[in-house]
């Protein structure tokens, strides 16, 4: 039976939500909440959720009880979908395998291309977050839109692959900030190779510290997210500006920028080549939908002022429009790109700012925009006098940021809330301990969990740069196949569910609906490629076999317990034919 929620239903409470103008009953069934609660009763009522209360009241009216605090808006939304994005450190992680696969067309015209697939899954995701707005997001949704016999399996799958993915690039979000960090040391020591061990402590100091950042300063993470989106476009505009204004090796042409595609490196051939140079757009873009884990957190979940939908639609053309501003200026002062492919770690970008500038100093000073929220730029600091005098060794004042960038925090934010919420309907082990929220309303063993995951995960890496792909792969996998999921259930169900939401796009969303499920499906099979034939050691895409062991795990796990347990969310939204 088809299932939307045009409107939810409060049990014992009347309200109304405004979806453009037209209304119609819904009737709630749940089999009552993971904690035990008694089964609620079929009843038909009318919601709208205005406000604090409002919105308590239609997550109420889905099944569960209010527990985190309401304190972000439409700014501290946007500034931490920004924050996820952080453009400037996902081209530069990503450089390295543009160049591999094409490099100038792929990097511009292919990010192009990703923003547009990933605009179309920010409208599929908006339209179905308006009507369900729940921090499980993808699972949730995949339950109530599903047909009765399939739902909890297509959940509990939607699920653990959204997890994973959330981890999974979290991580690569804190492990890749250590190798920039390193590829800083390289401009001063391009001999040193930092031992596995030493990237691996680095990379959990940064995991404890951005811990300790969302534990300790939950109250002030929305204004640090504010903070590091004027701060991505700052840098931006400094690295671009720095790049253009010293042109050391001079300017490459127009010609080049723009029609230069050399598919000799990948081995894959004219065609494919392409698409292998995606990767800096989609680890940028993908987590698109991420903030709605932050469901629960928003101030008025409605269509008059909805943060969520509205965030992600308006994200995706700023990140498209900021990243352009790097890549261009990159790719304007490009030094050899054989040259860049033997940079140390697989990091081009500290070689492109450090050649470019000519001076040690400058790409290392380059590196801090790249990758953090405020640097010690204060007249006193030793960074400032080292850059005014240019002489004494800075390489290491990369790692002078503040304890967690915004982008660290951010991802553990959401990484916590999603294991928060998958553990509130029981689909994890010990799922009651990591559903439990403290007394400042934060769910701090669902953070500890997932920061411990990560970091056990990360071990698998030992300093091996195909790990670190493998990662990413996993991460872009696992988020495109937890979109792809409701949408195209929707998509099955003739868009019924959303017919009437509060953000529905019209015949817009059905082209969109369209296009993000074709997107799926060719990702799927790109990122579980290598990006360079032949295949060694070092190209050879680990993804598939990374994703097969935890959706193992997630399997077994099914086998032994969660089948017996799992039941999905607690409240089915069954929406009555509107005319």
């Amino acid at each position: 039976m088809a299932q939307t929620a045009d409107e939810i239903v409060a049990v014992g409470d009347r309200f109304e939500m405004a979806t453009g103008g037209r209304s119609s009953p819904i009737s709630l069934k749940s089999h009552g909440t993971n904690k035990g609660d008694a089964t609620t009763e079929d009843s038909t009522a009318q919601v709208v959720a205005v406000g604090r209360g409002g919105a308590d009241a239609g997550l109420e009216a889905m099944g569960y009880t209010p527990q985190l605090k309401r304190n972000r808006g439409q700014l501290e939304i946007q500034g931490m979908l920004m924050s996820l994005f952080a453009v400037p450190f996902g081209i530069s992680s990503g450089f390295y395998t543009a160049l591999i696969g094409g490099g100038p067309v792929s990097l511009i015209w292919g990010f192009i291309l990703v923003g547009f697939f990933q605009e179309c899954v920010a409208v599929s995701l908006g339209e179905i977050h308006s009507c369900l707005p729940t921090s499980g997001g993808p699972y949730y949704w995949s339950h109530c839109l599903a047909p009765r016999r399939f739902k909890h399996a297509l959940s509990y799958t939607t699920g653990w692959l959204y997890l994973l993915a959330i981890w999974m690039l979290d991580l690569g979000t804190h492990y890749g900030t250590v190798i920039l960090i390193f590829g800083a040391v390289n401009i001063w020591y391009p001999d040193y190779v930092a031992p596995a061990w030493v990237l691996l402590v680095a990379t959990y100091g940064l995991y404890l510290l951005s811990t300790v950042v969302c534990w300790k300063l939950d109250d002030y993470v929305p204004m640090l997210d504010k903070i590091n989106a004027v701060w991505t476009g700052i840098g931006l505009i400094v690295i671009t500006t720095t790049l253009l204004a010293t042109h050391q090796l001079g300017f490459r042409s127009a010609s080049f920028v723009f029609t230069n595609y050399d598919w000799s490196f990948s081995g894959w051939g004219q065609g494919f080549t392409f698409f292998i140079g995606l990767l800096p757009g989609c680890f940028v873009m993908c987590g698109v939908g991420f903030i709605t884990s932050m469901s629960e957190e928003v101030a008025v979940p409605t269509k008059q002022a909805s943060p969520i939908p509205r965030a992600m639609v308006m994200g995706i053309p700023l990140a498209v429009i900021s990243g352009l501003v790097m890549i261009l200026g990159c790719l304007f002062t490009l030094p050899d790109v054989a040259t860049l492919l033997a940079a140390p770690g697989g990091t081009p970008v500290p070689v492109i700012l450090s050649t470019v500038t000519g001076s040690q100093t400058g790409g290392t000073v380059g590196l801090i925009f790249v990758k953090s929220d405020l640097c010690l730029m204060y007249e006193d600091s030793p960074l400032y006098r080292d850059f005014k005098r240019r002489d004494r060794l800075v390489g290491i004042s990369y790692v002078m940021q503040r304890p967690a960038d915004g982008n660290s925090v951010a991802n553990q934010f959401v990484s916590s809330r999603t294991t928060w919420a998958f553990s509130r309907d029981d689909a994890l082990p010990l799922s009651s301990l990591w559903a439990s929220v403290d007394n400042n309303s934060q769910p701090r063993n669902a953070l500890f969990v997932s920061t411990l995951v990560q970091m056990l995960v990360t071990l698998l890496s030992l300093g091996s740069s195909s790990a670190f792909n493998a990662f990413l792969n996993v991460g872009i996998i696992g988020v495109d196949l937890s979109y792809g999921l409701p949408i195209f259930i929707s998509l099955l169900d003739r868009r019924r569910t959303v017919s009437s939401a509060p953000y529905n796009m019209g015949w817009i969303g059905v082209g969109c609906n369209v296009i993000t499920t074709a997107w799926v499906a060719f990702s799927l099979v790109l990122f579980c490629m290598p990006i360079a034939i032949p295949v060694t050691a070092t190209s050879a895409n680990y993804a598939p076999a990374v994703l097969a062991f935890f959706m193992g795990f997630s399997g077994l796990w099914f086998a032994l317990r969660a089948r017996k347990t799992y039941r999905g969310p607690p409240a089915n939204l069954n929406l009555e034919e509107h005319h």
